[in-house]
């Protein structure tokens, strides 16, 4: 499946019935979408701004408080989050990711933290990055949402460009 794609699975049934029964048909179909969403798809974005860069649509983190939605989204069996982070300079601030349902301020799902130490130093002309991970409340409603990131920097300091690469929904 591509990267941000979905498989539709399709069934259907039929039978010729039988003596004094009539014949019984239905079908049904579901959509399984790609869990790495695309953001490309991105909507209601606060400071955040967006950035292409060798086919990937990237989210340029601002360095104050910020956020973006990504719509149509089914939560139903998520239990985590990836977040995939990337710069040309190690971040000198840390910044904290919340994950929220249906607004900004909506219900607070989960938190992700992007701290300021640990990175290794990242070669001039060259990337540095990590995966952030962490759990969010599971949503069983079946209702489709809209998932958003909102970023909150803490401590002193600032970074040069920090671009989220990539979120990942996993069912652990």
């Amino acid at each position: 499946m591509e990267p941000n794609g979905a498989l539709v699975i399709s069934a259907t049934y039929s039978d010729k019935g039988g003596t004094g029964l009539r014949s019984l048909s239905s079908s049904a179909q579901a959509a399984l979408r790609h869990p790495i969403l695309n953001f490309a798809e991105a909507a209601d974005m606060k400071d955040y701004s967006v950035m292409n860069y060798n086919g990937m649509t990237l989210m340029i983190v601002p360095n104050g408080a910020g956020h973006f939605g990504i719509p149509d989204i089914d939560l139903t069996g998520v239990k985590g989050i990836q977040l995939t982070a990337g710069w040309q300079e190690a971040p000198k601030q840390a910044v904290g990711f919340e994950v929220r349902l249906d607004a900004p301020d909506g219900k607070l799902l989960g938190t992700i933290q992007l701290g300021t130490t640990g990175h290794p130093a990242v070669k001039p002309g060259s990337f540095g990055g990590t995966m952030l991970s962490g759990a969010i409340e599971p949503i069983t409603d079946g209702k489709i949402h809209k998932l958003y990131i909102v970023s909150k920097p803490s401590g002193e300091g600032s970074f040069t460009t920090l671009a989220l690469q990539g979120l990942t929904l996993t069912g652990n």
